[in-house]
């Protein structure tokens, strides 16, 4: 069983969002790549899921299914600021403390340079492969292919 899950991770980057002075709202979008990243990682760094949920290789970058369809029933559509947050959130210290890491990695990204990221990544692409740009994909992108792509990562020089 996983440390946290896909909900608990999400709330956190929504919460964490709302106290950003940046000005960069949270989209489905740039949602949706944070907990890929921070899910991507975790893999790398622990070989050990940090949430159970699968990711789909979709034309704009990872989704995961359950993720989509919980905000989706909150009313929000894809482009717009997620307004509401779950009531669940990581409560284990390591897992606060790690997702700090990513928040600080990555919020300073657009949700299109998340997703351009995204595409940059074998996970992403492999999942993906004979399909043409545009077309629809519910294929899994496989833990043990994001695993050794950020192990990789960080044998190489420990950053992305």
């Amino acid at each position: 069983m996983a440390d946290t899950t896909v909900h608990a991770v999400a709330n956190y980057f929504i919460r964490r969002s709302y106290e950003d002075e940046s000005g960069d709202s949270m989209t489905h979008l740039r949602l949706q790549k944070l907990v890929f990243f921070a899910q991507a990682w975790y893999l790398g760094i622990n070989g050990t899921a940090l949430f159970d949920e699968d990711f789909e290789a979709w034309v704009h970058g990872p989704v995961c299914r359950q993720l989509y369809a919980a905000i989706r029933e909150q009313g929000c559509k894809n482009w717009e600021p997620i307004t509401q947050s779950y009531s669940e959130e990581p409560n284990e210290e390591h897992i606060l403390s790690y997702l700090d890491e990513v928040w600080d990695a990555y919020s300073k990204y657009s949700a299109k340079g998340l997703e351009a990221m995204t595409h940059n990544d074998a996970p992403w692409r492999t999942a993906r492969e004979g399909l043409q740009p545009g077309d629809p994909s519910n294929r899994i992108i496989e833990k043990p292919l994001i695993a050794a792509t950020y192990q990789d990562y960080l044998s190489k020089d420990g950053t992305e």
